[in-house]
């Protein structure tokens, strides 16, 4: 029994199925709740099959076929674990050349090429190495699932907690769409450091009924952290108070997938059309930039190849002019506004049986900046990291962007059976500069609001994001939610 359970898991092969099993396995326990299961299976399938497509490659090299299952999995063992110990390495070894991609590379290459040459001269069998390797890796996952057998259930976030929310039987209930226009700039900071005027987009939004609120600002300067805060009504708890940090991202897709508002419009029976780039309870977003599954991205961040993307990608599109490459990652945003864009104007044209609720996230005039004031298209050269601090395309593609917002405003207005209620406005400003700039500007953000009522006592001059749907449910839905203090809470990149 023991020599054929050895004979069984000394098989070589099983070594390219069991480290993609573990390595993305343990990412899902990780960050459980943030990734979904069927997503994180999809990308186990994928490693599956550059698992074998490498041993073959490998073939011609070893003329065996488990000496090249082996030279495979040292190529995954590399791509999985590149980024854990390129982050021990910036730790311990900050501002030296070890940490340069120079030295790391041209290291990697020559250790792969010598395990290659011990691999190809190695006589003896390698059935015991497959065999320690294949019991590793089963003994961790199983430790993986163990763990996870132990996780509480999934349980809505705090702050979505304890809010007293009434239903309100005798309300009015209009479409109400949320159109978010990411990164677009209070009046203030767009006059004060890019000396350009908005009065004109302004003056269009209050003959279209829209009330702006005078001095908003976001409470945060990153968008996870503000949406997050904003559909919960709330502030986030302690946090790292770091974009990058995945707590901090598990923290705020979990607050945003479970947040307060969309859950309180479907109570008063409204249907939810999720049209941004997050996900929400039984509502995933439409975006998808890659073929890898987005919502993946906490594991796939750790890849060697993610890194080089993410790192070097300025230089592989300015040195070596790989044009595929530019348009597959410079133009995703490009893409999903236009299909978020798409999906808007044809649910506002839709007439449904219930109440619409619509989330519309628009990338813009967030960079990349793809147009031109006038409609044409920036050439692809040009978005690269850099060029948003280009004031003058700012300002072009802000206008473009006025010209967009106009006619999907104007179309919901038009299509609309009954007046629709309309909350357009910034996740926060703008926030690139050369120059250092007072931090106060980055939070300033148009807040613009459309009320059938033409109710707008509530709304006061100063208000921030986290108090806009706590007026916003007052004033529409008879509540009697506190104003929070108005603060603001710097998040580092």
């Amino acid at each position: 029994m023991k020599n054929k359970l050895n004979t069984i898991f000394g098989k070589a092969f099983l070594c390219i199925l069991l480290l993609p099993l573990f390595f993305i396995w343990h990412g899902y326990v990780r960050f459980y709740n943030l990734i979904p299961l069927q997503d994180s299976f999809l990308l186990i399938l994928y490693y599956f099959g550059i698992g074998f497509i490498l041993a073959f490659l490998l073939w011609p090299i070893f003329k065996k076929m488990n000496k090249a299952f082996l030279g495979a999995f040292i190529l995954l063992f590399y791509q999985f674990f590149f980024g854990s110990v390129q982050d021990v390495l910036k730790k311990h070894f900050a501002g030296s050349f070890i940490v340069k991609y120079s030295f790391i590379l041209t290291i990697s290459i020559l250790l792969i090429v010598f395990l290659f040459y011990r691999i190809k001269k190695r006589k003896a069998s390698l059935q015991k190495l497959f065999l320690y390797i294949n019991t590793l890796l089963i003994v961790l996952f199983l430790i993986d699932s163990i763990q996870l057998a132990f996780k509480p259930a999934p349980d809505k976030v705090s702050i979505n907690k304890d809010l007293n929310l009434q239903i309100c039987d005798t309300c009015s209930k209009p479409d109400i769409y949320l159109i978010l226009a990411d990164a677009y700039a209070g009046q203030k900071e767009i006059k004060d450091l890019f000396h350009y005027d908005n009065t004109p987009f302004e003056n269009y939004l209050r003959s279209k009924g829209f009330y702006i609120i005078d001095s908003s600002f976001s409470n945060y300067n990153f968008t996870g952290f503000s949406m997050a805060s904003m559909l919960s009504l709330n502030y986030l708890p302690e946090n790292n108070g770091s974009n990058s940090n995945k707590d901090d991202i598990l923290l705020y897709s979990n607050t945003i997938k479970q947040s307060v508002f969309p859950r309180f419009l479907q109570k008063e029976g409204y249907r939810f059309y999720n049209y941004s780039i997050f996900d929400f309870e039984k509502n995933p977003s439409f975006t998808h930039p890659n073929f890898l599954p987005r919502r993946t991205l906490p594991i796939i961040s750790q890849m060697f190849t993610q890194r080089i993307l993410k790192d070097l990608g300025y230089h592989l599109m300015t040195t070596f002019k790989i044009s595929y490459f530019i348009n597959k990652t410079k133009t995703v945003d490009l893409r999903n506004n236009e299909k978020i864009f798409r999906l808007t104007e044809e649910i506002a044209s839709e007439k449904t049986a219930q109440p619409k609720f619509v989330y519309t996230h628009l990338m813009m005039p967030h960079h990349p900046f793809y147009y031109d004031s006038i409609g044409h298209r920036i050439p692809l050269k040009y978005l690269v990291d850099g060029f948003y601090y280009d004031k003058n395309a700012r300002i072009s593609y802000l206008k473009y962007a006025n010209k967009q917002f106009k006619k999907l405003i104007n179309h919901i207005l038009a299509t609309s059976p009954t007046p629709p209620i309309i909350l357009f406005m910034g996740d926060h400003g703008f926030r690139e500069f050369r120059e250092t700039v007072p931090l106060h500007y980055i939070y300033m953000n148009l807040n613009a609001i459309l009320l059938p009522s033409g109710k707008y006592d509530a709304f006061y001059k100063g208000q921030s994001n986290v108090n806009h749907l706590r007026n916003f449910l007052n004033t529409q839905f008879h509540q009697q939610l506190p104003m929070l203090k108005d603060s603001t809470i710097f998040i580092r990149e």
